[in-house]
């Protein structure tokens, strides 16, 4: 099985922008974790605006339509 992301270089993307606070010992599993559940998020809502226009396949418009919904959703 294949590595999925290297836990040291993404800390070290998060250290980077946010050098101020301290970071616990699974903080980048967290944000991977969190990453993956947008990414979940994002297909199925794509999905739901392209059937909505009686399409099957997915393609670039839905997907920046649903970017647009979902990014909303995760804005913290």
């Amino acid at each position: 099985m294949t590595k999925l992301y290297s836990r040291s270089l993404l800390r070290k993307i998060i250290k980077t922008h946010e050098p101020q606070h301290r970071l616990s010992s699974n903080v980048d599993v967290m944000v991977y974790l969190d990453y993956l559940l947008f990414l979940s998020e994002l297909s199925k809502e794509a999905q739901i605006v392209a059937r909505g226009e009686g399409q099957s396949e997915v393609s670039s418009r839905h997907l920046q339509r649903a970017a647009d919904l979902t990014l909303r959703r995760f804005k913290g």
